[in-house]
């Protein structure tokens, strides 16, 4: 008791404070359905290294595709005015798979980017059926191109706004 009240001095031994030893299992103790010793550790293990196999493979196929793609470095800007809302813009170059077409529109701000690589392209712009302009255009090393359509409004002069053809009364156009 008075090691319970009074607590045990430094490198004083105390028989009676010391806790009972734990029972050492017997072979007749351990359960059939008790695990094998390690398999719990054994799958852990397992799991961490499949993680840690997938993450690098996918740091690599992220850096190959990173190392691999390529992007265009310049830009060609296309700057229309509110009278140019609707206009077709051609961009073709040897460079180019398809060529890039595009509308002016307010919803983009009556600005449309292309992005290029350095090289000649044939830039076509387009309104009601009939094309108003058609220029090469150089893009430089280090040097990115804007066109400013507001200088060429005069073209707009007599072309009608983009809109379907109509047959004239009488005609039929069915094949």
């Amino acid at each position: 008791m008075a090691g319970i009240l009074f607590p045990q001095r430094p490198g004083v031994y105390n028989a009676a404070m010391q806790p009972a030893p734990a029972p050492t299992p017997t072979p007749a103790s351990v359960s059939p359905e008790a695990p094998a010793p390690g398999s719990g550790r054994t799958l852990a293990r397992l799991m961490i290294t499949l993680t840690a196999a997938f993450v690098i493979a996918m740091v690599s196929v992220l850096f190959y595709r990173w190392v691999t793609l390529h992007e265009p470095k310049y830009v060609l800007i296309v700057n229309g005015t509110s009278d140019w809302v609707g206009a077709n813009v051609t961009v073709d170059g040897a460079a180019l798979a398809k060529p890039f077409v595009r509308s002016i529109g307010t919803e983009n701000g009556l600005k449309l980017p292309f992005y290029l690589d350095q090289g000649t392209y044939l830039l076509t712009i387009e309104r009601g059926g009939s094309n108003l302009i058609q220029a090469e255009v150089l893009i430089a090393r280090g040097a990115g191109v804007q066109i400013d359509l507001e200088s060429y409004e005069h073209l707009l002069k007599g072309v009608a706004a983009s809109q379907p053809a109509t047959a004239p009364a009488g005609e039929d156009n069915s094949l």
